[in-house]
């Protein structure tokens, strides 16, 4: 894994986001970036998060349409439409918040072009 070559003092592990090592509600926060996209399942994978956290995810996609008009301006995936390779599911900002909304209360957004990030909290969290 190049993350061990560049930080070797910090443990890196490569896991399922479906089946997660950890006991439920075993770590404060989740962060996941740049994942959501890829899964067949996504729901399922949103519902382990939220099995695992304490209290807050991070979560962030790229945003539709803007990421494949994006990548089509530049030339790229022109046969797919502007879509990248391996990105299975995809959401403009209202439909993300819609669907992380289906699992957590959002409590903050940024759209820094081309990504929806969003903190969000779990419904049973307590502050």
């Amino acid at each position: 894994m190049r993350a061990r070559e560049l930080v070797s003092d910090v443990p890196f592990t490569r896991e399922s986001i479906y089946e997660l090592p950890r006991p439920a509600a075993s770590v404060d926060t989740v962060v996941c970036l740049e994942v959501l996209e890829h899964l067949g399942d996504p729901e399922a994978g949103l519902r382990e998060l939220a099995r695992v956290t304490q209290r807050h995810v991070i979560l962030s996609v790229p945003r539709e349409p803007l990421w494949r008009l994006l990548n089509m301006a530049r030339g790229a995936y022109l046969r797919d439409w502007g879509n990248t390779p391996g990105h299975l599911s995809h959401w403009s900002r209202k439909g993300f918040l819609r669907w992380a909304s289906t699992v957590f209360d959002v409590v903050a957004v940024r759209c820094p072009i081309p990504w929806t990030i969003v903190l969000a909290k779990k419904r049973d969290a307590r502050e």
